[in-house]
This record gives structure tokens, C-alpha cells and sequence, in this order.
């Protein structure tokens, strides 16, 4: 990949990131800003893909920081409310230079 496409890619991953982002996510010393979903319960007799809670747009440094910890932070930036997840598998890049984390809910298990 040429450096002038990945600097490219790199400001409209950092564009996209700043207006789509949701929760403020902190592991240890790491902020950072990211998208949160929270599907949901699977109520199409199992036909959803996932029903984990996730974050998009991680970037990749984050995520192997976040691979060490096993856990997250994610607060909401307006009303506070902090929630504390565990990573629920590895997390899987997105084609773009950012990844997806899947989270559970609970105690980080070692």
C-alpha cells in the first residue's frame, strides 16, 4: 500500500471516527472515541448474526492494547453512565484499517 493511500485512509478513518463516535472507551491509560452498538436480544429465532454489544472504528493499536487487558471502560458522553465489559473474542478488522471489538457484559474471567 502506498504511504500517500494510508495517510488517505488514515483521515477519513479519523473523519468518520470523530462524527460517528458514541462512547468515550478508557483501559487503563488508552482513550479513545469509538462506536457503540448494542443489538440486542435475538427474538428472529436465532437469525441475528450477533446479539453481543460492540465497538467499530477501533483503531488498531487500541485493539492489541485491549487484547492485553481483556477489558473496557464505556462511557457515555453526555450522561456519564460508565459501563465495564470483557472482550468476548478477538477482534476482527474491518477492511478500513479499523477493527470491531465484541464485548460481554460481567467480570473479566482470566
Amino acid at each position: 500500500m502506498s504511504a500517500a493511500f494510508a495517510a488517505l485512509e488514515d483521515r477519513v478513518n479519523a473523519a468518520v471516527n470523530a462524527r460517528l463516535s458514541n462512547r468515550m472507551v478508557t483501559s487503563g491509560a488508552l482513550t479513545f472515541a469509538a462506536i457503540f452498538e448494542a443489538p440486542g436480544a435475538a427474538d428472529l429465532e436465532d437469525l441475528a448474526a450477533s446479539t453481543e454489544p460492540r465497538l467499530s472504528a477501533v483503531p488498531a493499536a487500541a485493539a492489541a492494547q485491549l487484547v492485553r487487558a481483556q477489558s473496557v471502560a464505556v462511557a457515555h458522553p453526555i450522561t456519564g453512565d460508565v459501563h465495564t465489559y470483557a472482550l468476548a473474542r478477538d477482534p476482527e478488522p474491518d477492511g478500513g484499517g479499523t477493527y470491531t471489538l465484541y464485548l460481554r457484559e460481567g467480570p473479566v474471567t482470566p
